[in-house]
């Protein structure tokens, strides 16, 4: 019965920081359009306005790839650099966020304040740094 009841105030505490979650949700979206947007055009300046998509409507079609010839290489070294940026500032950003975010629901009332969500990210980036830094090994080692 503790476990319903503490999961029903962590679901409260959580409605009452609506604001910090809409933060997360806005810069996690907005890290996202960093790499869409300039992957959406280099798409679009390699195939164009050609009738090539067409094909690619029914699924991946690897004579389409296949023509790409150098493109492809263009295209899947933005992809992955991309990707790994997102990898790498999302987990930080990650890092930062959850930290703003556990000081706004450990204070006594649990309402959002964002002096309290930002001096909460930064006294605990470190300590949850290192925290995710020990779960990569573990993952990564297991």
């Amino acid at each position: 019965m503790n476990i319903l009841i503490s999961i029903k105030s962590g679901f409260a505490r959580s409605l009452r920081n609506w604001k910090g979650l809409l933060i997360d949700w806005i810069l996690t979206f907005s890290l996202v359009i960093l790499v869409a947007f300039p992957f959406r055009g280099v798409l679009n300046s390699i195939i164009g306005s050609s009738m090539v998509l067409e094909k690619l409507a029914d699924g991946i079609n690897f004579d389409v790839i296949a023509d790409l010839g150098t493109n492809f290489r263009t295209l899947m070294t933005m992809f992955t650099s991309g990707l790994f940026l997102v990898i790498f500032l999302g987990l930080l950003l990650n890092i930062f966020i959850t930290g703003g975010l556990f000081s706004c629901m450990r204070g006594s009332n649990g309402k959002f304040s964002s002096a309290l969500f930002f001096s909460g990210a930064t006294s605990n980036f470190w300590s949850y740094f290192m925290i995710m830094l020990i779960m990569s090994l573990i993952i990564i080692v297991s």
